[in-house]
């Protein structure tokens, strides 16, 4: 983990109320521009660097603007060595031309990794390119996006060099061979660099009152003299302070894929947003500090919902980055592992959702990193890999997806996808092992299982949007609308009280299945849960009216359990089915089972077995040959027997699924 290192900074006086309202102003004209999403913490990052060609510009030891007329051009790097580049920055002092001075001046040359000399790594995001910035490189102009401009201004000393390794510029972009090689020694560069500057974005408005706000807490947390945290948190003049801060975490920078290994291999991480610096390791204390005062932090905008979630403040930011890394060098953490985890993490080249973390990871030496492979390519890669080291296919479940992309085989998990825009469905048992044969070049999948039954009936799609308190009134829409359903096709005079927890069970995919509670009737606890929802629909819906059953389940409840209890296990459940529920299907097999399934699927649909699964899935075969993938299922066979028991009573049989 990085170590301590930051300068101490003064902050302004509190007291200054003209200065109060003056930041005040500030925060709202930059509010817009760094405003937070609940969904849409964004930024952009790597893309090729390119050199401008043709300025006009006259004289400078290196090179100025005006004397610079050729592109830069890179030298190979020898092959044969272990060797990078490694970036120079002039001085100030060195721009003889006072013109000159904001232009920065830079030399390049190859460095030894095997005898590295002493040199810093800069950690940034890319930014977009639409205002690029300029250099003078070696005497020639070379183009910098502007976010790396702004850092190089700051990064550079008065009077000395400061040498640094930078992606954008030591690594040549253009070509690919060594980008790939590069990349692959990026984990090694990071580890042998004296210090990281974790460069978060240049200085604003916000930065500044976040900044301010750290120094105080930073004095705090070091066990300095100054207010108790408690004071700090409730200081009204602080205010800004806390909205700054939480906007700070959520910068772009804090959601770059690149950024996790940059940060876990650092020796020590200096934090700067312009002139303002907090050495990584505070920051990070800082947050571990704040999990003391949840109920603190709560009161600061108590009808704000962001304000509420308190792993905002502290699940953010660089504990989010580095969290699961604490023994990387010694055990690394499986590939589809660390994947998963940060699948939410962003990048402009999809490509780098996987090759950012192989250097993290277990795969570091097995899985090459090649970027004159395809998106599609690699994507296809990672699945092989993981049935190659595991023996399993579950991760197809992930990044289930409705549209084509990169022209992705349907059993391919679309990494570039930020979000999870369906929940997985809860696993049981370990499955068996997979008998698959890859054909990449194809985008086919040959793997063997067998067909057990086919969709019949299909309800209308989840009104549920998103896994928020808010969304509880629809989930109950939905409870109530799919049972209906349900009656109408089992026909209500043989509707059961057996047919409701098996309509329980399917809508949270069985994912509680230690029963809360047995009595003497011996119902299961998915039937009190049945009462618990419907007492919680009078709350939410009183215009919908209960049937006889559901009013004897719901009285059965309140028998059970006292008031606070039926309320947390109604909440519970509400909360599972939220997000069992959202962009899915309830749908009625041929044979009479139910299950749920993604929104896509259609009747006649084909419900299998693949071996190497944990969950059935859904086929449909293709008019060309072959099938495709449509996600995971789940399937209550109440009574029933399992799909593999009637595979070994000779109902089914084995064959080989070709799956595009």
């Amino acid at each position: 983990m990085p170590k301590p290192g930051a300068e101490k900074r003064s902050r302004p006086d509190d007291d200054s109320s003209d200065e109060h309202n003056k930041s005040l102003k500030r925060l709202r004209l930059a509010e817009e521009e760094l405003q937070i999403s609940r969904w849409d913490i964004g930024r952009e990052s790597p893309a090729e660097a390119t050199p401008a060609r043709d300025p006009n510009n006259a004289a400078h030891p290196l090179g100025t603007a005006e004397a610079c007329k050729a592109e830069y051009k890179y030298e190979p790097l020898d092959p044969s060595k272990n060797e990078t580049r490694l970036l120079c920055i002039l001085p100030i002092q060195d721009n003889q031309h006072q013109s000159e001075t904001k232009m920065v001046h830079c030399t390049l040359s190859p460095a030894s990794l095997d005898v590295p000399p002493v040199f810093e790594a800069l950690s940034y995001t890319w930014g977009g390119d639409s205002n690029p910035s300029q250099i003078i490189l070696d005497g020639k102009l070379f183009s910098v996006r502007s976010n790396l401009g702004t850092a190089l201004q700051h990064l550079r000393y008065p009077s000395h060099t400061r040498i640094i390794w930078v992606d954008a510029i030591c690594i040549n972009q253009e070509d690919t061979k060594e980008r790939s090689k590069q990349i692959s020694k990026m984990r090694t560069i990071y580890q042998l660099a004296s210090g990281v500057i974790s460069w978060v974005s240049g200085p604003t408005t916000v930065t500044k009152l976040a900044f301010s706000l750290l120094d105080q807490l930073n004095e705090r947390q070091r066990g300095e003299i100054g207010r108790d945290t408690r004071t700090i948190i409730h200081d009204p003049d602080n205010l800004l302070g806390w909205k700054a801060f939480l906007r700070f975490l959520h910068l772009p920078y804090w959601s770059r894929v690149w950024i996790i290994q940059e940060l876990v291999m650092a020796r020590t991480i200096t934090i700067v947003c312009g002139e303002d610096k907090i050495s990584c390791t505070h920051l990070i204390a800082i947050q571990k500090l704040l999990e003391v005062f949840k109920s603190d932090l709560k009161q600061l905008i108590p009808k704000d919902p962001i304000f509420r979630d308190t792993k905002r403040w502290t699940d953010t930011g660089p504990r989010n980055m580095t969290a699961g890394f604490e023994n990387v060098l010694s055990d690394p953490p499986p590939l589809v592992d660390t994947i998963i985890t940060h699948q939410n993490k962003d990048a402009s080249d999809a490509r780098d959702k996987i090759y950012a973390l192989i250097g993290l990871t277990n795969a570091r030496d097995s899985f090459e990193i090649d970027y004159d492979k395809s998106i599609r390519e690699v994507y296809m890669d990672v699945v092989k890999y993981a049935h190659d080291t595991t023996g399993r296919l579950d991760i197809v479940f992930e990044r289930p997806r409705e549209a084509p992309k990169f022209q992705l085989p349907t059993w391919v998990p679309d990494w570039s996808s930020r979000f999870q825009l369906i929940s997985r469905l809860h696993m049981v048992g370990n499955g068996s092992p997979a008998e698959v044969v890859f054909r990449l070049k194809e985008g086919i999948m040959d793997a063997k299982g067998f067909c057990f039954d086919k969709i019949a009936a299909i309800s209308e799609e989840s009104k549920t949007q998103y896994a928020f308190d808010d969304d509880v009134r629809y989930t109950i829409l939905d409870f109530h609308a799919w049972r209906g359903f349900f009656r109408a096709k089992k026909g209500s005079a043989s509707y059961s009280i057996e047919d409701d927890e098996a309509f329980c069970r399917t809508l949270v995919g069985n994912c509680f299945q230690n029963n809360p509670v047995k009595n003497s009737t011996s119902r299961s606890g998915y039937y009190h849960l049945i009462g618990a929802i419907a007492r919680k629909s009078l709350i939410f819906h009183p215009n919908i009216e209960l049937d006889e059953q559901l009013m004897e389940a719901t009285h059965s409840c309140d028998d059970q359990w006292d008031h606070a209890r039926r309320d947390a296990w109604s909440s519970m459940l509400v909360g599972w089915i939220t997000t069992a529920v959202r962009k899915r299907r309830f749908i009625i097999s041929s044979e009479g089972r139910t299950g749920l399934a993604q929104r896509t699927v259609n009747e006649g649909d084909m419900i299998c077995i693949i071996r190497g699964f944990k969950r059935p899935v859904i086929l449909r075969p293709r008019q060309e040959g072959g099938f495709i993938f449509l996600g995971e299922v789940y399937i209550d066979d109440g009574k029933k027997s399992s799909a593999e028991e009637e595979l070994e009573a000779g109902k089914h049989k084995l064959e080989i699924f070709e799956i595009h």
